[in-house]
């Protein structure tokens, strides 16, 4: 399937719109959320920067989709290909999500060991949001605290 991102909501939710092959100007929405990854959210530290980052890359652009289900909030579970370039995978590589192991059955066994890789790769080497541990925390522990405020 293939579709245009006309709308970056974080750094692992976007919104496609995606055109009939017979006619185009029928065309479906939805919201798709980036399978295996977990970004930290808006107004936690790096949000903007992961946002920003996912907008850079894929706005605007024709990408190929790979439908990995549904979610319990009704999003596409989705790995998002630009060029034939994974951009999950790349969101982990530069330091702008982690790879989301809570979820990882979602994924072949290729890409949980590529996805774990590069985020080791990523920490490693202080890329992006792991270059300052002192003020990141990972968005489930983020979303789970602030679920108890």
């Amino acid at each position: 399937m293939f579709g245009y991102v006309y709308k970056v909501v974080d750094g692992d939710t976007v919104w496609i719109k995606s055109f009939d092959q017979n006619n185009k100007n029928l065309y479906t929405k939805f919201k798709v959320r980036l399978v295996g990854i977990d970004a930290p959210e808006i107004n936690q530290y790096y949000g903007l920067v992961a946002k920003n980052f996912l907008k850079t890359r894929i706005f605007n652009k024709k990408v190929a989709i790979q439908d990995y289900g549904i979610d319990r909030y009704d999003r596409m579970l989705a790995k998002i290909l630009l060029n034939d370039v994974d951009i999950n995978a790349l969101m982990i590589e530069t330091g702008h999500a982690w790879f989301y192991k809570k979820y990882k059955r979602s994924l072949s066994l290729e890409d949980q060991q590529k996805y774990l890789e590069l985020e080791n790769n990523a920490r490693n080497n202080k890329i992006g949001l792991f270059a300052n541990s002192d003020y990141y925390i990972e968005p489930w522990k983020w979303r789970k605290n602030k679920s108890k405020n």
